[in-house]
């Protein structure tokens, strides 16, 4: 190997490890999306859409409801901050105290691994079922508006208990598994260090 290449392999690693760095730990597997962190598949709420509660699990063998706390991991790695499902926030891009500089980014990012649907010429969706920790059904996700877009939790505002077997429009399921695909991010890198340590061990003893 010569000492381009490797200089170019090595290139490749120090951009890898920027990339990890910056909230890679969501990981588009076309119907459903890897959280790295806490090993668990979840479900494209598109698949879901307009499906009932009670019949999501039926209806999608393997998954299961994801419960309040998978919730608030889920959003404390898609946004900077959003932890907490206790509380009705939501976090505009422009016009609300608590927005971020990339807050616009991290919800079309959201968008596009979860599925949106279209509401009205003005808004697109991403939003989903789930039961807080007193088991009242709630609502979150996120709304992108022409002018404007949020992180949003219905929470001390809607209850939702009562539509349990209907589907509401443009609403999925957060339904979630133990991840069959994840590979920890440390252990990607750590494989991919030995392997081009490897090559350059190589090459030496070739020289």
């Amino acid at each position: 190997m010569s000492k381009k290449v490797i200089s170019r392999v090595c290139a490749g690693l120090a951009g890898m490890s920027v990339v990890i760095s910056a909230n890679a730990a969501l990981i588009d597997n076309g119907s459903f999306t890897t959280d790295s962190i806490s090993g668990l598949d979840w479900l494209d709420l598109s698949v879901t859409q307009n499906q009932s509660y009670d019949a999501a699990p039926g209806r999608n063998a393997g998954w299961r409801y994801a419960t309040n706390s998978e919730i608030e991991g889920l959003f404390s790695v898609a946004f900077d901050g959003y932890t907490d499902t206790n509380a009705f926030r939501h976090y505009s891009d422009s016009n609300v105290t608590g927005s971020y500089a990339d807050q616009t980014e991290d919800v079309q990012l959201f968008a596009s691994l979860f599925g949106s649907s279209s509401v009205s010429n003005t808004l697109d969706s991403t939003l989903g079922f789930y039961r807080d920790e007193s088991n009242i059904l709630r609502q979150m996700g996120v709304n992108q508006y022409s002018s404007y877009s949020r992180v949003f939790s219905d929470e001390n505002t809607n209850n939702w208990n009562g539509y349990e077997g209907l589907g509401v429009y443009g609403n999925g399921i957060y339904l979630v598994r133990e991840s069959i695909s994840a590979v920890p991010v440390p252990a990607a890198v750590w494989l991919f260090g030995s392997g081009l340590i490897g090559l350059v061990g190589v090459s030496r003893r070739r020289v």
